[in-house]
């Protein structure tokens, strides 16, 4: 993966960008709204669901769910992140894409409760429970990696209750 980033970069960068907080905060937000057109994409399209649905198929809801993924799901990802690197410098990517792992491995648990006032901030395992359901009224929510994009851009906001606890 670094390999391709790097080629990508070295030969079809549109823009330097210095390596500063800024930077690193920039890309964060812009790695983590592609993740969420990508996953949401996954949601919309039949066959792209027809891989991404293998995810949301587990009957318990742990880390084994947060790596239940499709080859040609990970493909789709990686092709849109990729594209990231003709402005973002690999080691911010490879960064960031490690990081957003690590926390999508964290929202898959139904050990971890409500987290108080970080639920209006971040994603949190309570809100990707939302996204798990079964129910066809909530299923369209939670589409974000860690920041909840879904509510603040498109007005999709549903807290979790008892009725829309996964199965």
């Amino acid at each position: 993966m670094l390999y391709v980033f790097e080629y990508i970069y070295e030969n079809y960068r549109i823009i330097t960008l210095p390596n500063d907080w800024r930077v690193w905060l920039i890309s964060l937000l812009v790695m983590e709204f592609m993740f969420y057109c990508a996953h949401r994409l996954l949601h919309e399209v039949n066959f792209l669901w027809a891989s991404h649905q293998y995810h949301h198929s587990c009957k318990h809801f742990n880390i084994g769910t947060a790596v239940r993924l499709s080859w040609f799901e990970l493909n789709i990802v990686y092709y849109y992140t990729s594209l990231l690197a003709m402005a973002i410098p690999p080691p911010i990517m490879i960064t960031h894409m490690q990081y957003m792992f690590l926390y999508q491995a964290w929202l898959h648990t139904d050990t971890i409760g409500k987290l108080g006032f970080l639920e209006y901030v971040f994603n949190t395992p309570s809100h990707h429970r939302v996204h798990h359901v079964i129910f066809e009224l909530c299923f369209e929510d939670r589409d974000g990696g860690q920041e909840p994009l879904d509510w603040g851009i498109w007005k999709r906001y549903q807290m979790q209750s008892m009725r829309t606890y996964p199965a």
